[in-house]
């Protein structure tokens, strides 16, 4: 097989390297609140600067996982990866009026100004990527990967099955490792993301044990590890995989493939929302000024959360119903 690194897979791992930055950031922010304390008035504006960035390249990779298949065209790989590694070197440059005092620029060289000159720049080169595909004869235009348009396999006979049998029942006591790594079902995609966030949050407890945050617990505040958010974080991942897995009867059963990633990409968006909540709790507690928006912005965890919850439904359903035709 003729695995190639394409625009997609580039812009999905600038994604991941946004979002483990916002990450970072916000985990020093909390160490180091308020722009008097080392490191505070860098750190400040970095969490949502990349937060925002993950917002576009995650943007850019799902239109070039989505518009290739609905074109069934593929894009042109050159202008693809123009556009990849040029919005993430203005990406980096953006955080220069950040982190270098007296750089002598201009007041419109800002994160803000960077950012909307990165969605503005990446969504023209798309565009010409795809003008440019559509303006090629059919002929001349790349073909999709065999992947994407991989036809179904006949249906071998029962006298050819008989003698792999053995071998398939031997498969399937071992152990596949490939299998969490390329996770496809439910059980694995959400048990992925579970074990990265506890065993993250039990790395942050061993190596930045110092690290912490305030929680108001019973009129009092506070000081948490770390690692107990990270560990927070995996719980609904960790609940989910565990629910699917027992639905299923503790088997691995392939459920509606849109339908479990749309449940898993709201998760993630409660993921993100709750770091969100929190660092701006952090800010409220050590300021003099009390946040009056603060519980409407709780409520959005538990908005988010019931509706991943009740995709999890949704797609349990969805999964009956298709078996029972």
């Amino acid at each position: 097989m003729n695995h190639k690194i394409g625009p997609d897979k580039v812009l999905r791992g600038i994604a991941l390297f946004t979002l483990v930055a916002m990450g970072l950031a916000a985990i020093f922010r909390m160490k180091y609140p308020g722009y008097d304390a080392p490191h505070g008035a860098l750190l400040f504006d970095a969490v949502p600067y990349f937060f925002f960035a993950f917002v576009l390249f995650g943007l850019f990779y799902g239109q070039y996982v989505w518009i290739p298949r609905l074109l069934k065209r593929q894009l042109l790989t050159v202008l693809g990866f123009v556009q990849a590694f040029l919005c993430f070197a203005l990406l980096l440059f953006g955080l220069l009026p950040m982190w270098v005092s007296d750089l002598g620029a201009s007041a419109s060289f800002n994160p803000d100004n960077v950012e909307i000159t990165i969605a503005i720049l990446g969504e023209a080169l798309f565009i010409v990527n795809v003008c440019w595909t559509l303006l090629q004869p059919q002929s001349a235009a790349e073909p999709l990967p065999a992947a994407l348009t991989k036809l179904p396999e006949p249906v071998p006979l029962q006298a050819d099955l008989r003698p792999v049998a053995p071998l398939q029942a031997q498969k399937k006591t071992k152990f596949d490792w490939s299998r969490w790594l390329k996770a496809e079902n439910p059980v694995e995609k959400f048990g992925v993301t579970a074990i990265f966030l506890a065993v993250g949050g039990l790395l942050i407890v061993a190596i930045l044990p110092e690290s912490r945050f305030l929680v108001l617990f019973n009129g009092q505040k506070h000081f948490v590890t770390m690692g107990v958010l990270w560990w927070i974080c995996a719980a609904p991942f960790a609940i989910f995989s565990l629910a699917y897995w027992f639905q299923a009867g503790r088997r691995s059963v392939p459920y509606d493939k849109w339908m479990t990633k749309f449940h898993l990409g709201l998760t993630f968006l409660w993921l993100l929302d709750f770091v969100r909540i929190v660092t701006m709790a952090q800010v409220a507690m050590l300021s003099r000024i009390p946040d009056l928006f603060l519980d409407n912005y709780t409520f959005e965890l538990y908005v988010l959360l019931g509706a991943a919850a009740a995709m999890f439904f949704v797609n349990v359903r969805a999964t009956a119903r298709a078996a029972a035709k």
